[in-house]
């Protein structure tokens, strides 16, 4: 009976930490995911004004405190270490598991074997990535929307047609 409680309370121990890891693990992903479009942004900024994407990468990780800048500089190592920019990136999405870091990464790698300009294409997603957080916002703030009727609905209406509705109640029970 006492071993019974004892793994019992182990389990639940370890199911709330657990939880608490998937709890932070969301809040990290959506951090990052808000910072993504910035850094995109200064990446196109940057390639645009010449300079090489793994220099670009590698100067948004020296000078940025952002979570995605401390992905960067594993970036950068991975690059250093002989890995391909397109393996490094594959691996910095893999690693982050975002819808945006997949598509920056597979975009990258469609550039860099087509030898399409990259400033272009990071122009490009650097304008979809803002297109697609101004659309989750507006998700978001639909959703909050409904959630705010609700109090409004059944606490201040209800008192809103009792006041309209008493002098005349108060009326019909006088005559009576």
């Amino acid at each position: 009976m006492v071993k019974r409680d004892v793994d019992t309370g182990e389990s639940s121990d370890s199911s709330l930490r657990l939880n608490q890891e998937i709890r932070n693990l969301k809040k990290i992903r959506a951090q990052m995911e808000q910072e993504f479009p910035s850094v995109v942004q200064i990446m196109a900024v940057l390639t645009s004004a010449g300079m090489s994407p793994v220099r670009a990468i590698q100067a948004i990780s020296e000078s940025s405190e952002t979570l995605i800048a401390r992905e960067f500089t594993l970036v950068i190592e991975e690059i250093r270490s002989g890995r391909s920019m397109i393996a490094a990136l594959e691996a910095f999405a893999s690693r982050i598991q975002t819808p945006t870091a997949r598509r920056f990464a597979m975009s990258m790698a469609i550039a860099l074997e087509r030898g399409s300009p990259i400033a272009t294409t990071l122009i490009e997603q650097a304008r979809d990535i803002t297109s697609g957080s101004k659309n989750r916002l507006q998700r978001e703030a639909g959703k909050r929307e409904v959630t705010l009727m609700i109090p409004v609905v059944f606490l201040i209406m209800p008192i809103s047609v009792l006041f309209a509705l008493w002098p005349s109640m108060n009326n019909l029970v006088a005559i009576a």
